[in-house]
């Protein structure tokens, strides 16, 4: 009953923007859990709600939303967040400091899935808790959505209101308020809820060792990172595919003129969770300064990506270049396997050279361009499935070497 007075008349998620994260809300409620204020923020891939009762709150005597048949009636404080396309959810403190349970509902108030996924609660004060969880664990996306707050405190002070006789709309509301204690509350009022954005966090960088060249991450257990180079080209869309089909991400060493025009196929490559690098402009030895720069500006100005991993074509290394790379924020990057696919030995010649010779950390050489990538592409599924069958899992040259991809909020 509680919650179909909750969704009565909730609106769809509006096109506003997220110009009403903060709530404040009067003294209109009996019991402890009366709402006094609410902030609702994103803090990279997590949402934090800062809450503030007048009263007391209780973590471990909270009940989770729905609550089960077997336990008894306690209080309630909970978020609702309605989403256009993605849904309503319900999402209640549970008595534990590191778990929420939630709720998906339908328009008309039935209980689709519940459950709870990981969350952290912290105390600011008797009144006052801060709760962080991921979006993405309930299945939120990017976008506008709405969000409120409510708690239920039942005690013997808590009686609904008198009833009486009433025709219509004023019937339903009223039938709705004596569903209510006097010890509900609801913040906002207007049963639509707040604003708010979910913004995406994009991929914009990552981080580099004191390390300036590296062939292999030794430290990085039985991981394996398998890269590609000279693309993107005629063959790096089906490869992308087929490394999405088996859930690999890899790192694409891009060489400029040979990514220029192809925009969408950079941004698909980010979006699939690859890493995208640097490998000079025109596949050069000895590459510029302007030519390395030239090549990260393309990258980024198609995927807003700054590429930090540079590879010198043909493995053509010397301390200048290495050096060059290192000013423009990137690591060189070398190889410990290399099955010389770029001569088409054949599919099974490919497949076999890499998985005889990776180690843990290993870095593969491969090729989705410059040439007749076919056996390259179609040699992956049985490398990926030979390793897996010895424990390896894949991985990017950034995990491998130990580092971190640097994230931030699209706006």
């Amino acid at each position: 009953m509680l919650l179909a007075c909750l969704l009565a008349g909730l609106g769809s998620a509006d096109s506003g923007l997220a110009d009403r994260s903060r709530m404040q809300d009067p003294a209109d409620a009996a019991g402890p859990l009366d709402l006094a204020s609410a902030k609702l923020r994103q803090a990279n891939r997590s949402l934090i709600l800062d809450l503030h009762t007048r009263g007391p709150i209780k973590l471990r005597a909270l009940r989770g939303h729905p609550p089960r048949a077997q336990d008894p009636v306690g209080p309630a404080l909970c978020l609702r967040i309605d989403a256009r396309g993605d849904g309503r959810w319900i999402l209640c403190g549970s008595g534990s400091r590191d778990k929420l349970g939630v709720s998906k509902v339908s328009r008309a108030g039935a209980i689709r899935t519940a459950g709870a996924i990981p969350a952290r609660i912290k105390r600011r004060g008797e009144s006052r808790l801060a709760v962080e969880f991921r979006p993405g664990s309930i299945g939120l996306r990017p976008g506008k959505l709405r969000w409120s707050v409510f708690s239920d405190w039942r005690s013997a002070e808590c009686r609904p209101p008198p009833s009486g006789r009433t025709s219509g709309r004023r019937d339903r509301n009223q039938r709705r308020r004596q569903a209510e204690s006097a010890c509900f509350d609801r913040m906002p009022d207007d049963r639509v809820g707040a604003r708010f954005r979910l913004l995406e966090v994009r991929v914009v960088g990552c981080s580099m060792g004191p390390d300036s060249f590296a062939r292999s991450g030794r430290s990085a257990g039985k991981r394996v990172a398998l890269t590609f180079d000279d693309g993107p080209g005629p063959y790096t869309e089906t490869l992308l595919r087929t490394l999405r089909a088996l859930n690999v991400r890899a790192t694409f060493f891009v060489v400029g003129r040979q990514a220029t025009g192809r925009g969408s196929l950079l941004r698909a490559i980010h979006r699939q969770g690859s890493e995208l690098a640097n490998h000079s402009l025109n596949h050069e030895f000895d590459a510029s300064s302007a030519s390395l720069a030239r090549t990260s500006q393309i990258i980024r100005g198609a995927t807003g990506f700054l590429p930090c991993r540079f590879r010198a074509p043909g493995g053509s290394l010397n301390s200048a270049l290495v050096g060059r790379a290192r000013a423009a924020g990137m690591t060189t990057v070398g190889w410990d396997v290399d099955p010389q696919d770029w001569r088409t030995p054949g599919v099974g010649a490919i497949r076999s050279r890499v998985v005889s010779a990776v180690q843990p950390g290993s870095i593969v050489l491969l090729h989705d361009g410059g040439g007749n990538r076919s056996q390259t592409v179609a040699a992956v599924p049985g490398i990926v499935r030979e390793l897996r069958s010895r424990g390896y899992t894949f991985a990017t040259v950034t995990e491998i070497l130990g580092e971190h991809r640097i994230t931030a909020l699209a706006r």
